[in-house]
C-alpha cells in the first residue's frame, strides 16, 4: 500500500503519468473500500467486545498518551522560553 500511495504522489506531480494517476487512485478506492467493508462486518459479528471497558481503555490510552507527551516535553520549553524572555528584557 505504501508503494502504491509512493507511486500516486508521484503520478501527481507530472501530467505525462496521467494514466498511472487514475489507476493508482483506483487501487486505493479499492482498498480503502475494503477495510472499510471488513472493519464494519467485524462490528456486527463482534459486537459484544465493542462495548465493554477493555474497548474503551484502549481507545482512550493513545490520547491520554499524547496529551502526556505534550505537557511532558512542551510545557518546560515553554516556560523556560518564557523565563529567558523575561530575563533578557
Amino acid at each position: 500500500m505504501v508503494f502504491i500511495v509512493v507511486m500516486d504522489t508521484i503520478a501527481e506531480k507530472n501530467d505525462k503519468y496521467s494514466a498511472v494517476t487514475k489507476i493508482t487512485k483506483g487501487l486505493l478506492l479499492i482498498i480503502g473500500i475494503t477495510v472499510l467493508i471488513f472493519a464494519i462486518r467485524n462490528v456486527v459479528n463482534d459486537y459484544q467486545n465493542l462495548g465493554n471497558i477493555n474497548t474503551l481503555k484502549s481507545f482512550l490510552l493513545p490520547p491520554l498518551l499524547t496529551i502526556l507527551f505534550f505537557y511532558l516535553f512542551y510545557i518546560p520549553w515553554y516556560s523556560t522560553a518564557i523565563m529567558n524572555n523575561y530575563l533578557t528584557d
